[in-house]
Parts: C-alpha cells; sequence; structure tokens
C-alpha cells in the first residue's frame, strides 16, 4: 500500500469526518479506489478509526511533507482532542441504556419470559455500571494530569 501524506483542500459536505480539517495535512496508509473514475485515501481519525478522504477534495503531498512536520494533523494532538475522545467513548453507557430500554419497550420481545428478561436486564444494567465507573476514573486522571500542567 502507498503511504504518504495529503492536505486537506476543500470539503463539500459538513458530516464528512475531515470537515474541520480543511487545511490540514493528515497521513494515509492507501489510495484505493472510490465512486467510478474517482480515488479515495485511507486515513486514520484522531481517535484512531479508519476513514477515507475523496481524492477531489485532497492533494497529495508527500514530497513535500516531512513526517517530523509539526503540520501533520493526526501526530499534533492536544489535550481539547483528548478530552473529545473520552467523551466520544463515554457515549457507550447512553447506547448501552438505549439497547437495554429497547428490549423493555419493544413488542418483538413481549413473549420473552420474565426470568430471561430480568437476566439480559441484569447484565446490560451491570456493563453499564461498569463503563460508568471506568470512565470516571479515566475523566479523573485527565483532569489530574491537566492540574499537574502535564497536558498542554
Amino acid at each position: 500500500m502507498k503511504k504518504g501524506y495529503i492536505k486537506i483542500m476543500s470539503c463539500n459536505d459538513s458530516a464528512k469526518w475531515y470537515n474541520d480539517l480543511v487545511g490540514s495535512v493528515v497521513q494515509y496508509d492507501g489510495v484505493v479506489p472510490g465512486l467510478p473514475g474517482t480515488i479515495e485515501y485511507r486515513c486514520r481519525q484522531i481517535d484512531g478509526y479508519v476513514n477515507f478522504v475523496a481524492g477531489e477534495d485532497a492533494i497529495d503531498v508527500t514530497t513535500s511533507q516531512s513526517t517530523e512536520d509539526d503540520n501533520v494533523r493526526h501526530l499534533s494532538v492536544d489535550r481539547f482532542d483528548l478530552e473529545k475522545q473520552i467523551m466520544a467513548c463515554w457515549n457507550v453507557t447512553d447506547d448501552i441504556e438505549l439497547i437495554t430500554k429497547h428490549f423493555i419497550d419493544s413488542p418483538h420481545y413481549a413473549d420473552m419470559s420474565a426470568e430471561l428478561s430480568d437476566a439480559i436486564m441484569n447484565k446490560y444494567f451491570a456493563i453499564q455500571e461498569l463503563y460508568e465507573v471506568k470512565f470516571e476514573t479515566l475523566w479523573d486522571t485527565f483532569e489530574s494530569l491537566i492540574a499537574q500542567n502535564k497536558l498542554h
């Protein structure tokens, strides 16, 4: 796979992951076919997810970009990026609550025995509580590092 750097030049869709990165340089680790006659750059978002940038929205700047360049977006994260990532992960507890309510409210599960329903709900509530504790601990660590001026 070809690896390199692209500069995001435009984004005509505010829902695309790179909408706020216009003007930034990001690393890509592959070029794949897009819609017929187009390409897409396979990139890794700040949060670690793999996503794609449409070829028409970027230019390849591999030959002019150093891997040490501070303008590379994924290498120059700050505490606000970390905070955003923590908060996004914390949404898992809301997702668990949503699926739990789905089981309770959905007519598809009305025939489920009360015993089975209680067992499933108790497991979901336990997982939700576990992740609440984990994220609270993570958040406390994050705040502690900020207070110690170890995150800039």
